[in-house]
């Protein structure tokens, strides 16, 4: 009896439990706003994420595959538009109560009720107004000096510095002088204070408490395995504020400077004044507010400008030619007359939001939030991450340009940044709620930022170059950002190499004479040997160059001679910084120097990344002419050569091409275009494809011998199997497999003409190699179907290639009645600009002689992107099929499997999405359009 309890007690229970997913699939109120189903089915999956520190991460990836609003919960929704910024926490409408949970504290500034939080606001209004922060910008000042001189002992121990913890220590110094009249002196021992790191620990328990809320039984099996010292931090934490609160008020009329604690004790004692635990509340939300957020957005702009040294250039530019002396940098001056820096910061703030997660709000009745119709006890937000990484308000919206936020492109129709949606980065959010010390934030970011890169040049460490992936807990969880600092006292040069010998002007800086900076920023990579100059690369060893000063030339100028070898650094990236310190500046007083020439010379030569002299094989005298006219600013004899090879497959095709004084090195092997209408096929496919690729190497074999490696582009035509198509979905592509087609097979149609002609290309380079032995080793790389933007001259839309033509027709109108399918087999695609640097790669990076890598960024079909192409380019709407044309899907049997880990691992490969590609694309082709 007592089973048959049980089991029609479970039976029901499963009943309900069906019933409730059937009901929040199919009848809720929110079925209409799509999301992922599990995640609405069984909601716990949200939390396991957020513990995780997945969550933030998760969200924006949903509203890249849902759209604009996601159902992320039973209850939970996530907005991404400008709109619903204004509608959730905006002004004009009655306010959605906060979601709060059991570790919400009533009496702080963030989670208090309306009348409180007006009074708690009320309070520190005069901290945080301008008056006060022209007050508190003396104390700032003193800590960014103690930051400076810190930096500064660093850099001459060059020893790698943690940026990113820095960055902390000066903002948990700052904030702790603001707001208690002494800081945490971490600048001072280099160490986090006790209070900090307990911050740290804390953050990681807000997903713990929210899943407590939601499912206490949950909770407690899990916090079984939760550290102790986690459930502990938040109590400390709020010791530790209790204790500096209790000790500021005590020595209150030792202070009175316009502080956080003056502003909040000013009516201490009255209706609308702050009680003892309210000033200890806020006090620990201004401590974790004020520091935290500020250090995650430095340590972002420096990550991302290290890892873009263009714009880092341009950056240091701005800053060490608008500002005369170091003095001259204070907030109102960083603010107004660095706008490159500050779209630096807005950038930052854009690709990495100091607060990430969105913040939620309740909705009390049935509203429409962004067009949308949202009922009454849902969870709604705006996903910072998710609004900001979206190609629906950003053009490329996974890199890094802060140009998109310079005043001129958003009156500029021509420009691919005039249909940002900027207004959907809110770092401080917006309404009557938002965050109250941007004021304060802005100017220290802008003055530190500012300072930092007046006094030093900075380089990534290899071990942070992925330091942005991290995990989040309502805050990132930093790890070290480690960075070489140079101290521009003794700096005479950032450089980047692009000639075998070059001089530059060297000026001191205004103000500053002792100071030398350079001009031009060109200086061939080198090794040396001697004792007096130092040459700083990115990699762990430093160079040393010898040197000698000469004196004063008919032009008044000193003379530096310096010898160096040349080496190849197979591990550095392209648009790499180089320094050169002088360690002894010799006779010469700097003071009087009014400019210094520095002129390389010495023996041997180099090819490496930004510092090619290419020659460059084509069939036809037209085709030369526009490739010197596509790249008229190196189109020298020196920088760049055009030979005219007529016909590849004929006998010493190629000799002319190693007729050189410079010897080479590599040799890519890029011909066999990817087209499909031929008339015959042995001619224009199988017999250039073979025989040419098979001359080419015995040209390098016999006329180049100083050449060591060979790049063949062969395609993933070489790799897929013709015969199984997509029907073997079970099997997983990799760079041991090998397309079986046959010769006869070959004839059947242009489609097998092509898969077969790099199918025996290839093998035949293979085959070659083991063949001949010759001096050199081989690479090939089999790129699936390319995307991306047109480079080179074309006359019109019909002279694109095979791939791009795709994109053509659903631009012109031509697939408006139908989506086409996507194709017979080829559903992997790469950016032709991936590709390429893959080439680059291949020739320098170790470990890949005589290797074969499949390059691949996913998959793709043509009703994606004829989606892109919509969201992005509304004045193609009208050519495009409607949104619900079916067609151009992925086949209903499912696809083949991929792994391309050996193109990622080996080449250091990183690929653009096919909304970033898509986009591009069709920007380079309006032009042609027009």
């Amino acid at each position: 009896m007592y089973s048959l309890a049980v089991q029609a007690g479970f039976a029901l229970f499963l009943l309900h439990y069906c019933l409730n997913i059937i009901h929040s699939l199919y009848f809720h109120p929110l079925r209409r706003i799509p999301g992922p189903r599990l995640w609405i089915i069984f909601p716990v999956l949200r939390h396991i994420s957020a513990v995780r520190g997945r969550l933030d991460l998760d969200i924006p990836r949903f509203h890249a595959v849902y759209g604009p609003a996601v159902r992320f919960g039973r209850d939970e929704v996530s907005f991404i538009t400008p709109e619903a910024w204004n509608d959730i926490y905006g002004h004009g409408h009655r306010q959605l109560p906060k979601v709060l949970n059991s570790a919400s504290n009533p009496m702080d500034i963030v989670s208090s009720n309306d009348a409180d939080h007006t009074r708690f606001r009320k309070s520190l209004s005069h901290a945080f107004s301008a008056r006060g922060l022209q007050a508190q910008e003396p104390f700032i000042n003193t800590y960014v000096d103690k930051l400076i001189a810190q930096l500064k002992e660093v850099a001459k121990s060059q020893l790698p510095a943690d940026m990113a913890k820095w960055f902390n220590l000066i903002t948990f110094d700052i904030i702790g002088d603001l707001a208690f009249g002494e800081p945490f002196y971490g600048l001072e021992s280099t160490q986090y204070h006790h209070w900090v790191a307990t911050i740290f620990e804390s953050v990681k328990l807000f997903p713990f408490v929210k899943m407590k809320d939601t499912y206490p039984t949950v909770f407690n099996l899990v916090s079984l395995f939760v550290p102790k010292r986690l459930l502990e931090a938040q109590k400390e934490q709020i010791a530790h504020a209790r204790e500096a609160v209790k000790k500021r008020l005590h020595n209150s009329s030792a202070y009175n400077r316009g502080d956080f604690m003056d502003s909040m004790s000013r009516n201490r004692g009255k209706d609308d004044g702050l009680t003892e635990e309210e000033m200890v509340a806020n006090a620990n939300i201004l401590i974790i507010a004020g520091s935290e957020t500020t250090a995650t957005l430095l340590a972002g702009t420096i990550y991302f400008l290290l890892r873009n040294p263009d714009t880092l250039a341009k950056v240091v530019t701005e800053v060490r030619t608008t500002m005369k002396t170091e003095t001259d940098i204070t907030c109102n001056s960083a603010g107004a007359k660095l706008p490159y820096m500050l779209a630096c910061i807005q950038e930052s703030f854009r690709l990495y939001p100091p607060v990430p997660t969105g913040l939620q709000r309740m909705t009390l009745d049935s509203m429409t939030i962004a067009g949308y119709d949202v009922p009454s006890g849902t969870k709604v937000s705006v996903h910072p991450m998710g609004a900001s990484w979206s190609s629906l308000n950003f053009y490329a919206p996974d890199r890094f340009l802060p140009e998109r936020w310079l005043p001129e492109v958003k009156s500029d129709p021509t420009s691919p940044f005039f249909c940002d949606k900027r207004e959907v980065v809110q770092p401080f959010s917006v309404g009557p709620r938002n965050c109250i010390g941007r004021n304060l934030a802005f100017a220290e970011m802008r003055l530190i930022l500012a300072r930092l890169l007046w006094n030093f040049d900075l380089e990534l460490c290899e071990e942070s170059l992925s330091w942005v992936d991290q995990r989040a807990y309502t805050i990132w969880e930093k790890p070290p950002l480690m960075s070489s600092a140079a101290d521009i006292d003794i700096i005479i040069a950032a450089l980047k190499r692009e000639t075998r010998s070059a001089s530059f002007t060297l000026a001191p800086r205004r103000g500053f004479s002792p100071k030398i900076r350079a001009t031009p920023t060109v200086l061939p990579m080198a090794t040396g040997h001697g004792g007096d100059v130092l040459y700083i690369t990115s990699l762990p060893q430093s160079r040393v160059f010898s040197y000698e000063v000469s004196g004063s030339s008919d032009q008044g100028k000193t003379v530096i001679h310096a010898a160096y070898e040349t080496q190849k650094y197979a591990e550095s990236t392209p648009f790499t910084q180089w320094t050169i310190k002088i360690l002894n500046p010799g006779e010469f007083d700097l003071k009087e120097l009014t400019s210094v020439e520095v002129e390389w010379t010495g023996t041997g030569r180099f090819g490496v990344m930004c510092a090619f002299l290419p020659s460059h094989a084509v069939l036809l005298h037209e085709k030369a002419e526009q490739i010197r006219e596509c790249h008229r600013l190196h189109a020298s004899t020196t920088q760049l050569r055009v030979i005219i090879v007529p016909d590849f497959t004929s006998a010493g095709a190629f000799d002319e091409c190693f007729k050189s004084d410079a010897p080479f090195d590599v040799v890519i092997h890029t011909a066999s275009p990817f087209r499909y209408s031929v008339a015959d096929i042995q001619r224009e496919l199988l017999d250039p494809a073979i025989s040419g690729t098979i001359a080419l190497l015995e040209a390098v074999r016999k006329s180049a011998p100083s050449v060591k490696k060979v790049i063949v582009t062969s395609s993933f035509a070489s790799i897929i199997n013709s015969y199984k198509g997509n029907s073997w979905v079970d099997h997983i592509y990799s760079e041991e497999d090998w397309n079986p087609i046959t010769l006869s097979d070959a004839h059947l149609n242009p489609l097998n003409g092509y898969r077969a002609s790099k199918t025996f290309a290839e093998r035949a380079c293979w085959e070659f190699l083991e063949r001949e032995n010759p001096p050199f080793s081989l690479v090939t790389l089999c790129p699936t179907l390319m995307f991306g933007p047109v480079i080179h001259p074309l006359r019109n839309l019909d002279e694109l290639n095979t791939s791009n033509q795709r994109i053509r027709n659903f631009m012109v109108g031509e697939y408006k009645a139908e989506i086409p399918d996507t194709g017979t087999s080829f559903f992997l695609w790469i950016d032709v600009r991936d590709a390429a640097l893959a080439h680059i790669r291949a020739m320098e990076a170790p470990g890949v002689a005589n290797k074969r890598f499949l390059l691949t960024a996913g998959y793709f079909s043509n009703k994606e992107i004829c989606e892109v192409i919509r969201e992005s380019f509304s004045e193609y709407r009208p050519q495009l099929p409607e949104q619900n044309t079916g067609g151009g899907g992925y086949p209903p049997g499912g696809l083949y499997k991929f792994d391309n880990s050996q193109a990622t691992e080996k080449l250091g490969l990183t690929y653009r999405t096919l909304s970033t590609s898509i986009t591009e694309t069709v920007i380079s082709l309006q032009k042609l359009q027009n």
